[in-house]
C-alpha cells in the first residue's frame, strides 16, 4: 500500500506544478492555460475521492 505521507506529498506537488504552469500558460495565451488546470484538477479530483472513500468505508 502507498505511504500516504507520501501519496499527500505528490499531490500538494502536482497542485504546485499545475497552478504554476497555467499562471505561465495564462502570461502566454488563453489556451495555453489548458494544461495547468488539468493538472490542478486531477489532483485535486484524486484528494476528493480519497476523501469520500475514506468517509464511506472508515466512519466509525
Amino acid at each position: 500500500m502507498i505511504n500516504l505521507l507520501s501519496f499527500n506529498q505528490l499531490l500538494a506537488t502536482l497542485f504546485v506544478f499545475g497552478r504554476i504552469a497555467f499562471w505561465i500558460g495564462y502570461l502566454k495565451a488563453p489556451l495555453d492555460r489548458a494544461f495547468g488546470l488539468g493538472v490542478t484538477l486531477y489532483a485535486t479530483i484524486a484528494v476528493l475521492i480519497y476523501d469520500a472513500y475514506r468517509v464511506v468505508f472508515f466512519n466509525s
